[in-house]
């Protein structure tokens, strides 16, 4: 049975007791020919209903996912976070507020960006920062200014619920815990917020991230040696989540890549298709060309990409929690004794 019914009919109960979605009695027959009217409008109301239940389902038995929800949320709320923009400036703010209270070292990597004079951030919170050896996980925060896949309203900014948000949400989350993930003073874990990933939005001319970039071009000022791999996650909150191995990750980091699936199906076997993919160009193309080894874990079947309905609604506390877990769990092996 499918998981959505099983839900809907162990809820039942609950649902009843949502007096809008209530069928009314039947209308006199000089009015039956709105029947139909009437139907629609409850089944289209009865759905959102059902919809409400297992989302609150699904929070109550994810409390992680819950939580990187709620971040979802919260950097919605501050409107579109494009370079330039109010909602930019307060994003920025809300990370560096998250990760005060991790207990983590945090860098701020400031910068005015000669082509345009923007200024840009891009956030850094560190476990063992004394080690040598280290491994970072990165996003971007910042989000598209466009929508250029929705050609009626192209010139609308993305909300970018799962371009932009899910994988801050997800990096926060780990946050928390990483002191206790990491239990080898030897290896140091970066957690980098990257900006300016869409810089240049809906089109590849000319593209290029400007946030992992400069942090690329800069890797002497953070580093002692180049760290020894990255993965970079970047729209991880579909609710039909797809990861498959993209070409330049698997040209790169092919052990690595083979590691993290083998771990993704441990945690969500239906989530990693053991497929590889074309090039995807993201932010872990400069991390690659400055000679750290890299990874992408991007669900590129997400509809709703660079479209004004990246909301919210679309997003699944259980595949935040699975990107969250597989994350965990490699940090975690990577720290194991020998490792290294």
């Amino acid at each position: 049975m499918a998981e959505w019914l099983k839900v809907l009919l162990s809820k039942s109960s609950e649902l009843a007791r949502v007096p809008w979605v209530r069928i009314p009695p039947s209308p006199p027959i000089v009015v039956m020919k709105n029947t139909h009217k009437i139907i629609c409008s409850i089944l289209i109301i009865a759905s959102l209903a059902i919809a409400a239940i297992i989302f609150r389902y699904e929070a109550n038995q994810n409390p992680k996912g819950k939580s990187m929800l709620g971040s979802i949320r919260q950097q919605l709320s501050f409107g579109p976070r494009y370079v330039g923009s109010e909602g930019h400036t307060k994003v920025q703010n809300y990370i560096l507020e998250t990760l005060e209270g991790s207990g983590l070292e945090v860098i701020e990597q400031n910068w005015t960006d000669t082509e345009t004079q923007n200024k840009l951030l891009n956030i850094l919170t560190r476990s063992n920062p004394q080690a040598e050896d280290r491994i970072i996980i990165a996003t971007h925060y910042d989000t598209d200014p466009t929508s250029l896949r929705d050609v009626g309203r192209a010139n609308t900014p993305v909300p970018g619920a799962s371009d932009g948000a899910s994988g801050v949400a997800v990096m926060l989350e780990l946050s928390r815990a990483l002191n206790d993930i990491n239990t080898n003073p030897k290896l140091g874990v970066d957690l980098v917020f990257f900006d300016a990933e869409n810089f240049r939005p809906g089109s590849f001319d000319n593209w290029k991230p400007k946030g992992s970039s400069y942090f690329a071009s800069n890797l002497a000022k953070l580093y002692s040696k180049n760290p020894t791999q990255a993965i970079v996650i970047d729209m991880v909150c579909d609710k039909n989540l797809s990861f498959t191995k993209e070409k330049t990750s698997l040209e790169s980091n092919p052990v690595e890549v083979d590691r993290l699936w083998e771990i993704g199906n441990e945690v969500d076997s239906g989530a990693f298709i053991d497929d590889g993919t074309k090039e995807i160009r993201d932010d872990h193309n400069p991390l690659i060309n400055a000679g750290i080894p890299s990874t992408l874990l991007i669900d590129l079947d997400y509809p709703y990409f660079n479209t004004p309905q990246d909301t919210l609604q679309r997003c699944s506390g259980k595949s935040l929690n699975t990107t969250y877990a597989v994350l965990r769990n490699y940090i975690s092996q990577k720290s194991s004794p020998g490792s290294l």
